[in-house]
Order: C-alpha cells, then sequence, then structure tokens
C-alpha cells in the first residue's frame, strides 16, 4: 500500500482526485525485464479533519498486488 498526499497543505488549497481505476496506473512504460508485474491495483481517496484545522486533508490511498515472472 502506498499513500499519496499533501500534509502541508489543505484540500482547499491542493485537492487530490481520484482519476478512473483505467487511468490511474499507467503500465505504458513498465519496464519488461522487470522481475515482478502488476496484477492488480485500486485506488481509494480519503479525507481527513484534524482537531486543529476546519479543513479536509485528502490523501490518495494506492494498493496493489504484484506477482513474480516465471
Amino acid at each position: 500500500m502506498c499513500r499519496f498526499g499533501m500534509w502541508t497543505s489543505s484540500s482547499d488549497v491542493v485537492d487530490i482526485v481520484e482519476r478512473k481505476p483505467e487511468m490511474f496506473l499507467d503500465l505504458s512504460d513498465y519496464d519488461a525485464a522487470c522481475p515482478s508485474v502488476v496484477q492488480s491495483h485500486q485506488s481509494r481517496r480519503n479525507v481527513k479533519y484534524y482537531a486543529c484545522c476546519p479543513e479536509p486533508y485528502a490523501d490518495i490511498q494506492l494498493n496493489m498486488q504484484l506477482v513474480r515472472r516465471q
């Protein structure tokens, strides 16, 4: 799992949006010599509010399943 987000700027300043699943992970430059291949991937946008601040803070959580080439 990887999580991408901004913790210094709220979503009011930098808003992270989730793209369509078929557009999210671009594998066009994926190296064929890599020992692993992406079998599946999912993404989810999370929004969190902190006690200190009224603004929302968003991130994108990316889950990828890799399998070893045979």
